[in-house]
């Protein structure tokens, strides 16, 4: 049972990720700036998650 919950919660955070990143696309894209402001906002999000994802898995090395 703990195995389903957790590829469940795997499952429902990977589609709100990959819902929140196109919306905040589409308001990046909205804001009709330089591409390289663009881009970097665009990153940003992207590169916060995997900071945090590398950091929960030092510290839980079992995860992965």
């Amino acid at each position: 049972m703990p195995y389903l919950v957790r590829n469940l919660s795997v499952v429902l955070i990977s589609l709100g990720l990959g819902l929140c990143s196109k919306e905040w696309a589409l308001f990046v894209e909205a804001l009709h700036l330089a591409t390289g402001a663009a881009l970097l906002l665009t990153a940003m999000p992207l590169l916060a998650v995997g900071m945090v994802t590398v950091r929960y898995l030092a510290h839980h090395p079992e995860q992965g």
